[in-house]
């Protein structure tokens, strides 16, 4: 069970759930994966349920553009916050769902999501394929010929052997392999790392469960470990 509802994550406790995103993936793996799949350079990006902008601005020194979209309003304003501080200026931000993002056809050679679609199953329940396909149609639409559609999701939070973590993302994963056509990654770390245990069991309490902070607390862990692949499609 979760100690924190993610509705109430995403709006009242951002710097919280920003400062999580940022332990995530220390060793960059994530990037180097994006890259290995699709040629950033000079690419417009359409980026889904972009959150605190972690990925965004990772991607800003590469891209021609990147246009950001979240639900809430209020995350987006925290990356706001932190992308104005760089250096970089090729950049947008706005609230919008993943079924309908306000922009023109054929207008991105790259879009990235990762990590919502399974919310997104788990909310819909019996009709998850029917969301998913809204999204997946929203994505092919903003699509440019040649372009690449990369959704990241993980394979599990704590573990070293990679699984789907639970039954939505399971059928998830198998639904955008083997009845949409997607081409899958071999697994890679992205390991969070932590200042402290104390700050490792805080976040992890706060976003995952209170079991889980326990675990955390009692094994004295600074580094968490994850599994995570991409699925990726061309057009």
């Amino acid at each position: 069970m979760n100690s924190t509802p993610h509705y109430k994550i995403y709006k009242d406790y951002v710097s919280d759930y920003d400062l999580l995103r940022e332990r995530m993936d220390y060793e960059n793996n994530l990037l180097k994966q994006f890259t290995s799949v699709a040629d950033f350079n000079g690419a417009d990006v359409v980026e889904f349920a972009a959150g605190t902008g972690k990925i965004t601005q990772q991607i800003l020194p590469f891209v021609k553009s990147v246009k950001a979209y979240d639900l809430s309003e209020q995350m987006l304003n925290f990356a706001k916050e932190k992308l104005t501080k760089t250096e970089y200026s090729n950049w947008g931000l706005e609230v919008a769902d993943n079924t309908t993002i306000p922009l023109p056809n054929n207008c991105a050679d790259i879009i990235i999501e990762g990590w919502s679609l399974g919310y997104m199953v788990a909310a819909a329940r019996k009709e998850w394929k029917t969301v998913i396909d809204k999204v997946l149609h929203e994505m092919m639409r903003l699509l440019k010929d040649k372009g690449t559609i990369i959704i990241a999701g993980t394979l599990g939070t704590g573990a070293h052997n990679p699984k789907p973590p639970n039954k939505e993302l399971e059928n998830l994963y198998h639904y955008l392999e083997k009845e949409k056509g997607f081409s899958v990654t071999p697994w890679f770390k992205t390991d969070y790392k932590f200042q402290s245990v104390e700050e490792a069991e805080k976040l992890v309490r706060f976003f995952w469960s209170d079991g889980f902070g326990d675990y955390i607390k009692e094994k004295k862990l600074t580094i968490l470990p994850e599994c995570t692949a991409i699925w990726y499609w061309e057009k």
